[in-house]
């Protein structure tokens, strides 16, 4: 079966997500943005669009497909296929978002959702805790056919992965899942145990923390490339459980999250603060942005601000770093988790603003690693 690259799978994931997902992440519970509408806009006539003399019925998409050329059905068949897929996932990984509490198992397909449920009970998991996971998490495809296909859900913050093997339904929604499991990024990578698990991701012990995250998803998408490249989906199958091994290094680092959050919530000098910088992130125009960031920061701004207003909207904290003089601001975009800012508050010094891809990690680390390497060599 067949496998898309990366570059193809960020652009079809693109695509469900402004085609599919925008309505429903307008409905996630939290502060919105006062939203003003131009006036203009509202009294401007829309030009009707001209007459056919000749009333042509819809095509379906079946249709449309049937008259294509030959190679370019199956591309797009193929399209369609991974788009249902994902968005089968994605329904998942929204409902929990959004109403961790009911436990949903819509999407699994019948003894299968009894067994999610048991799994999510037993994973001593609140409903607050799931809502993080899912927020968080980053979509990675697998192989996937006519009938069968293999996703993940990547969280880099709790380091956890969640892997779903779906088979096409003929009634009801055309994906269902019929296995999964939640692992930890140690056990799925193969690495020993150590005494105690890292928190690496939540908190660096050293070094940015940026990279952390960047290491662990490049480490972790080799080894999903390594286990699942050239495998039909039909052969994949998961244990229906949270294996022994993986729970204490994700609930740890659950637990140290969850730390984070209450931190922040405890000071509402910071819940200010945040709060306002996440309004700047979801609607200022970069020019009024030019007496808190200054040089690349307010670059890196204007490049964000290019961004379509509907994506900004989507941006929510995730984490809070405090110090007696220092603070770090994490959001992420609820629809890609993948697109993150930083915001590095310095009492007193200036603000940093970094925007980062985690889709171009490799990338990313190439740089570094070459700049670090031009350093040693002039040394």
């Amino acid at each position: 079966m067949k496998k898309v690259s990366r570059k193809i799978l960020c652009s079809l994931l693109a695509c469900w997500i402004w085609g599919v997902g925008a309505t429903t992440v307008a409905r996630v519970d939290e502060p919105k943005l006062t939203q003003t509408v131009d006036e203009k806009i509202i009294g401007r006539k829309t030009l009707a669009a001209p007459r056919n003399t000749e009333e042509r019925p819809l095509q379906t998409p079946e249709e449309f497909i049937r008259q294509l050329p030959a190679q370019d059905r199956e591309k797009l068949r193929e399209v369609s296929r991974l788009l249902a897929v994902n968005e089968a996932v994605n329904k998942l990984k929204d409902d929990y978002i959004r109403e961790p509490e009911k436990h949903s198992s819509v999407s699994f397909r019948s003894i299968v959702g009894i067994k999610w449920k048991r799994m999510l009970k037993n994973s001593g998991f609140a409903p607050i805790f799931l809502s993080d996971l899912f927020t968080g998490a980053l979509l990675i495809n697998g192989p996937f056919g006519e009938k069968c296909a293999v996703a993940a859900l990547y969280n880099p913050w709790w380091d956890a992965l969640l892997f779903f093997r779906l088979e096409a339904a003929e009634n009801g929604p055309p994906w269902k899942i019929t296995s999964f499991e939640l692992q930890s990024g140690e056990d799925f990578r193969g690495e020993p145990p150590s005494g105690i698990p890292s928190i690496d991701p939540v908190i660096a012990q050293k070094g940015r923390q940026a990279l952390v995250w960047m290491r662990l998803i490049k480490a972790t998408r080799a080894r999903f490339d390594a286990v699942f490249s050239g495998k039909k989906p039909e052969n994949c199958s998961f244990r229906n459980e949270f294996p022994p091994t993986s729970r204490l290094p994700v609930q740890l680092r659950a637990a140290a999250r969850m730390k984070l959050h209450q931190t922040m919530l405890g000071n509402k000098g910071v819940i200010v603060e945040m709060s306002a910088f996440l309004q700047l992130l979801r609607g200022v125009k970069a020019e009024k942005m030019k007496a808190v960031l200054k040089g690349n920061d307010l670059r890196t701004f204007r490049f964000f601000a290019a961004l379509p207003v509907g994506f900004r909207r989507t941006m929510t904290y995730y984490g809070c770093w405090t110090t007696e003089r220092q603070r770090l601001y994490l959001y992420i975009s609820k629809m890609n988790p993948n697109i993150i800012c930083l915001l590095y508050i310095n009492a007193g010094v200036r603000v940093n603003f970094e925007m980062f891809d985690l889709n171009d990690s490799e990338k990313y680390l190439d740089v570094i690693g070459k700049a670090q390497s031009g350093k040693a060599v002039g040394k």
